[in-house]
């Protein structure tokens, strides 16, 4: 997914692109860049499952590979998670429903 590739790299603009036109007319690119601190370094993702809500809607099951740094630590743990992720279709294009 380009979103997660985006992120991998840390270009929150591009990662910002894939959000909804709903979200970027409410939030600008310095309100979702600020939500994302230093702590966390994703690795990769694995995409597990894909549940469509009708032809314009699903919700994304993914695999999340993260590094977390903890607080007054000299070591980084990796870690896996799994998250789902909104998605919604308007005329014709995916976009990602960014949770505020």
């Amino acid at each position: 997914m380009a979103k997660w590739e985006a992120m991998i790299r840390r270009d929150f603009e591009a990662a910002y692109s894939f959000t909804s036109p709903s979200y970027r007319a409410l939030y600008p690119l310095n309100v979702f860049k600020s939500k994302f601190g230093n702590k966390v370094a994703w690795r990769r993702i694995e995409v597990i499952n894909m549940d469509f809500k009708g032809e314009d809607a699903a919700m994304v099951g993914i695999n999340l590979y993260v590094g977390y740094h903890p607080p007054q630590s000299e070591q980084t743990l990796e870690m896996k998670t799994y998250i789902q992720e909104p998605w919604v279709r308007v005329d014709g294009q995916w976009w990602y429903v960014m949770k505020n």
